[in-house]
């Protein structure tokens, strides 16, 4: 289990994430928030992809905050897509939007949205939401470590060769749970703290 040390924000109006990023800080939350303006720009992140790939400075989150209507992937397809990958799936999302419709509230508990809150309408009831956000989701609660991309995949390597076509493994496995004997990579996965490998065996 790890603390929620970083939460991505999915917000295309910009005026919102400013009002957001404001609350978080004077409130005081002990985290660090990272925006992004559309569902294709979660999917990008999640995956560590395009402007995204640096992930000392896009650091994976613990906590997704997500709006509903957004342009190129919406929220309920994002919700979607974080449910059905295999290492993402645990990773809490709350819905931030600001629809009070039942149809979309349902819709995103039926998806798998951990919480659903209503954007305030003033600066007061912002900092009032914000402080429940960071008593409940954050200061106590603890967030579940995400999943391996492959649940069944359980050797992690570091990759010495940069080689693309076949990547020479010489450093010893942080851990494994076989002692077959790797013959090669068929596949390459980002993870922390090493590139994970999918491999092949003899």
């Amino acid at each position: 289990m790890r603390k929620t040390e970083t939460i991505l924000v999915a917000e295309d109006d910009k005026t919102d994430a400013l009002f957001l990023e404001r609350a978080f800080a004077k409130v005081g939350v002990p985290t660090t928030l990272q925006f992004v303006r559309d569902g294709q720009e979660v999917i990008d992140y999640l995956l560590r992809k395009a402007q995204f790939a640096d992930r000392p400075l896009h650091p994976g989150p613990d906590l997704l905050l997500l709006d509903l209507k957004m342009p190129r992937v919406d929220g309920f397809q994002v919700l979607d897509w974080v449910r059905q990958h295999p290492r993402l799936k645990r990773l809490p999302v709350i819905v931030f939007s600001s629809s009070g419709q039942d149809k979309d509230i349902n819709r995103a508990y039926d998806l798998g949205a951990n919480s659903y809150l209503l954007k305030p309408h003033s600066t007061e009831e912002l900092l009032a939401l914000v402080e429940k956000l960071k008593d409940y989701w954050v200061t106590p609660t603890k967030s579940p470590a995400p999943l391996p991309t492959n649940p069944d995949f359980r050797a992690g390597y570091r990759v010495e060769s940069q080689s693309w076509s076949r990547r020479t493994i010489k450093t010893k496995p942080q851990w494994i749970i076989s002692c077959r004997r790797p013959k090669f990579c068929t596949d390459v996965v980002e993870e922390e703290p090493v590139l994970l490998l999918k491999i092949e065996y003899c």
